[in-house]
C-alpha cells in the first residue's frame, strides 16, 4: 500500500498569470496534482490550462520537450480529440474554467509517474471537467482526459502552471507525494 503525503498547496490571494510549485523533492515514487481553477476569462470557450517542468534544480523548460493528447467530452454531446508534435508545453485542453458571473470552476486531477527516474522521460495522466448551469454559455458541462510527456531526463523539481487567461483569486493547486511502502 502506498502513503500519500502533502508536498506543498498554493491558493491565490491575488489573481496571476501562473503558478509555479517548486522544490518538490525527489523522496517519492509518483506525484498527484489536484487542481480547482477560475480564470479571467469572460466568456466561452474555457481557456486552456498548460504545464511546464523544471528538472534536476534547473529552470522552467520552455524548450520543444513536450507532447499531449486529450479527449473532449461536452454537454453539446461535440467530442473532440487532439493530439500534439514536440512543443513548448502539456495542453491540458479546456481545463482552465471562465470566471464570470457565478464562477463555473474547473477540476483537475494529474499523476506524474516515476517524476524522480532520471533514466527516462515523464508521463502525466488527468482527468477533469468544468460544470456549471450558472456559466457565460449556459448549461456548460464538459469532461477532459488526457496525458502528456516530458522527454527530458531528471527529476522533476518544479511545476508551472498557467493559461490563456489568468487565474482568478481562490485558484487552488496542491501536490501529493506517492511512497511506495515495500
Amino acid at each position: 500500500m502506498a502513503d500519500v503525503e502533502a508536498i506543498a498547496t498554493t491558493r491565490l490571494e491575488d489573481n496571476a498569470a501562473s503558478i509555479t510549485i517548486s522544490s518538490i523533492p525527489g523522496t517519492y515514487q509518483h506525484l498527484e496534482l489536484r487542481m480547482n481553477l477560475t480564470t479571467t476569462r469572460a466568456s466561452w470557450p474555457s481557456d486552456t490550462l498548460y504545464l511546464r517542468f523544471a528538472h534536476t534544480g534547473g529552470s522552467i523548460d520552455t524548450g520543444s520537450h513536450y507532447t499531449s493528447s486529450a479527449m473532449l467530452g461536452e454537454y453539446s454531446t461535440t467530442e473532440t480529440a487532439f493530439s500534439n508534435a514536440l512543443t513548448t508545453k502539456i495542453d491540458m485542453y479546456r481545463l482552465g474554467a471562465i470566471g464570470k458571473g457565478t464562477v463555473p470552476s474547473s477540476n483537475v486531477t494529474a499523476q506524474i509517474m516515476d517524476y524522480a527516474d532520471t533514466t527516462k522521460g515523464t508521463t502525466l495522466i488527468y482527468v477533469g471537467g468544468v460544470s456549471s448551469a450558472f456559466s457565460a454559455h449556459g448549461n456548460d458541462r464538459m469532461v477532459a482526459m488526457g496525458g502528456g510527456c516530458y522527454s527530458q531526463t531528471g527529476a522533476i523539481t518544479s511545476i508551472h502552471f498557467y493559461s490563456d487567461n489568468q487565474f482568478n483569486r481562490g485558484s487552488v493547486v496542491s501536490v501529493y507525494g506517492w511512497k511506495d511502502d515495500s
